[in-house]
């Protein structure tokens, strides 16, 4: 995913090759956005590599739409340091910020993990 974001706010086009897990489900979206392109990398051939990296290099759709939505996404009011740092003051000045802490930490372990739905179900 740090490659794909990176590739975002630079506004380059993408080449998925997807091996596991959650690869697959990116890289469909990233076509569905028109942002690239994918291959499978247990399929393709050298011929199909070469004319999809030429496609994503002379169509201007993908690169038209990659740099929109590396603008989108560069589009902040704070550069990512500057947001850190407010966040830092933030949780400091309101003593750790006990009001922001998820709910679900103090529940039980089974009701945390849903074991007595579970148990209802069954």
């Amino acid at each position: 995913m740090q490659s794909t974001i990176e590739s975002i706010h630079y506004g380059k086009p993408i080449l998925g090759l997807p091996f596991f897990y959650d690869q697959f489900t990116n890289v469909d979206h990233i076509k569905k956005q028109g942002l690239g392109l994918a291959l499978n990398y247990h399929d393709m051939t050298s011929d199909e590599l070469k004319d999809t990296i030429l496609q994503l290099l002379t169509e201007k759709r993908f690169e038209v739409t990659a740099r929109v939505t590396g603008a989108r996404y560069r589009d902040q009011p704070m550069k990512p340091l500057e947001t850190a740092v407010w966040w830092t003051h933030y949780v400091l000045r309101h003593k750790g910020a006990p009001h922001m802490r998820v709910a679900g930490r103090k529940l039980n372990f089974f009701t945390h993990h849903s074991l007595d739905v579970l148990g209802t179900c069954l």
